[in-house]
């Protein structure tokens, strides 16, 4: 970003010199550029937010494990005691992570936001 920002000071003080020697077509030009030096600053930042946000789903995803009875867990969670579980079907469906919780018989487990039940599981070992 520095880059960009030293060349759109660059392009105003050259604007500046432009308008000070009454050059009219050279300041024209020079505003069509400052103004695509804005627009492209703009997008690099947004591209540099989805970079960002895919960086974060890649990470989330390696952290992801699918157990033999059909939900999905995170290892660093397993390895720091937490015994939270995630539903299968929202991830697939949606790519957000809802917590199964226990029903009201000890073996009956559901999901939070689809109701899909899971029965008489345990936490995977690692």
């Amino acid at each position: 970003m520095i880059i960009v920002d030293e060349i759109l000071t660059s392009v105003s003080i050259a604007m500046d010199l432009a308008k000070k020697h009454q050059d009219k077509e050279t300041a024209e030009k020079l505003v069509e550029i400052y103004s695509s030096l804005l627009g492209l600053k703009k997008e690099n930042e947004e591209l540099r937010k989805k970079i960002e946000a895919l960086e974060k789903t890649q990470d989330n995803e390696n952290d992801l494990e699918l157990s033999d009875d059909g939900f999905y867990y995170k290892i660093s969670e397993i390895k720091a005691g937490k015994k939270l579980r995630y539903c299968a079907a929202c991830y697939n469906n949606t790519g957000k992570l809802y917590p199964i919780t226990q029903g009201s018989m000890r073996r009956s487990y559901f999901c939070t936001n689809c109701k899909m039940h899971y029965n008489g599981w345990q936490i995977p070992k690692l």
